[in-house]
């Protein structure tokens, strides 16, 4: 596969009478001609779509803010060091000093390595090449965003000392589907929240209060 590093064979034994070995050829070009394959422009009917027929406004602003989590965080931290990035104090990447000439020539000194020069390489490492090619496919192809896009681009792990991770973007994402007469009109703001659960606790312990007196008065009247 072009898409692997040249030399890297996995071997897979799906019984004990076969087995595959798969070995890479490190090709950067052919990586991004199968990788943009696999983005289908050929379907959108009308010019704001983005790849298999869905709906997106082209251009993108360039004034809307994008943040990146999980895989593209775990991807880029890999590729950070070609292109000489630091993280933040959160461990965040600010990409407003690259462009995407600069990210496209780190993915492909990664693409054309031979994996005798890498050096203590985690389970992850093989796949570089190939997810580093599908997240700045999709950025650039698919979404068709540029280095003005990039410029509010940030690549993340932490928001205010909390991780942030796939289950976050999944629920972020689950709240487009709710009916707009469901939606709350604005969201409790955090000092709301923490009274209402305060209330809340509150009357939780008043009425366990209640129960235990009235069954001690009960038994009492009992005897």
């Amino acid at each position: 596969t072009a898409c692997i590093h040249r030399e890297y064979a996995p071997i897979t034994n799906l019984n004990q009478s076969t087995t595959f070995s798969f070995v890479g050829t490190g090709d950067y070009a052919k990586c991004q001609m199968t990788v943009k394959q696999r983005f289908n422009k050929s379907s959108c009917s009308t010019q704001n779509c983005s790849f298999n027929g869905v709906y997106q406004p082209v251009p993108i602003s360039s004034s809307l803010k994008f943040i990146a989590v999980a895989g593209w965080y775990s991807v880029f931290k890999n590729l950070a060091p070609h292109l000489s990035l630091l993280p933040n104090k959160d461990n965040n990447y600010e990409l407003t000093s690259l462009n995407l000439t600069q990210i496209k020539q780190a993915v492909k000194t990664i693409c054309n390595q031979s994996w005798s020069n890498v050096h203590d390489p985690d389970r992850y490492r093989p796949f570089l090449c190939f997810n580093s090619m599908l997240h700045w496919t999709l950025f650039e192809y698919g979404y068709s965003m540029t280095d003005e896009n990039l410029k509010n681009f940030q690549i993340v792990k932490k928001i205010e000392s909390n991780e942030i991770g796939w289950t976050f973007g999944y629920m972020i994402n689950q709240t487009n589907y709710l009916d707009p007469q469901y939606r709350p009109r604005r969201l409790l703001t955090q000092d709301e929240f923490i009274v209402l659960l305060t209330l809340c606790l509150l009357l939780c312990t008043i009425s366990l209060a209640t129960a235990v007196t009235a069954i001690y008065i009960y038994k009492r009247h009992r005897k």
